[in-house]
């Protein structure tokens, strides 16, 4: 099961830089940690809960699915190997001296449904809240020309980022907009992926 891409417009080069947008630094800040659970991972496809403690207790702030390409220059495969072994995708890059950029595909908010509940249940959301979706191309570069490093979705609790308030961090405030005409295909695609991939994998994780 693949998520399904939305083209958008390629930003202009540096401007979507994360030095102050990487999750691992937003979510530290925000709620006191940061941690990562991967829930699955394959040579192509990596799923994991990035979260905070409460009370000892991991609350999923964001639910990451990565789909990496097939082949990278040695400087970008030295990285790849400390993900793969558990690492934190853009802190990664930044820590070992890349540039890295999200080149934004889609960005809408994920209606309140009773097939969002598995992931309400890990961000510990009592009531049915909208989801912020962002799928990007994860570029990354040391010198020379950019890299598509992987194909990334990433759902948001609303305590962590609500789809505007993602939209105005990244420079796209004049794409995002409420009831985007993505918004149900995007939903579909996710209410499948979540149920057939990830639910599955994290009741065997969790076993």
């Amino acid at each position: 099961m693949h998520l399904r891409l939305v083209a958008h417009r390629v930003p202009d080069s540096g401007t979507c830089t994360l030095e102050n947008a990487l999750n691992s630094t937003l979510i530290k800040k925000k709620f006191g940690s940061y941690g990562v659970e991967v829930i699955a991972q394959e040579p192509s496809l990596r799923i994991t809960s990035l979260y905070s403690l409460v009370n000892g207790i991991p609350v999923t702030r964001t639910l990451a699915m990565v789909g990496y390409s097939s082949d990278y220059p040695l400087d970008v495969s030295e990285v790849h190997e400390k993900i793969v072994s558990g690492g934190s995708l853009g802190q990664s890059f930044v820590d070992h001296g890349f540039e890295v950029f999200k080149e934004t595909k889609s960005l809408v908010n994920l209606p309140c449904s009773d097939e969002l509940v598995p992931l309400y249940e890990m961000m510990s959301l009592n009531q049915h809240q909208p989801l912020a979706y962002h799928n990007y191309v994860l570029k990354v570069k040391k010198a020379g020309d950019w890299i598509s490093y992987a194909s990334v979705t990433e759902v948001h609790s609303p305590e962590h980022l609500t789809a505007r308030e993602l939209a105005e961090r990244l420079g796209e405030k004049d794409y995002y907009r409420e009831g985007h005409p993505n918004t149900i295909s995007v939903t579909k695609d996710f209410h499948e992926f979540l149920n057939q991939c990830v639910v599955p994998a994290r009741t065997k994780a969790t076993g």
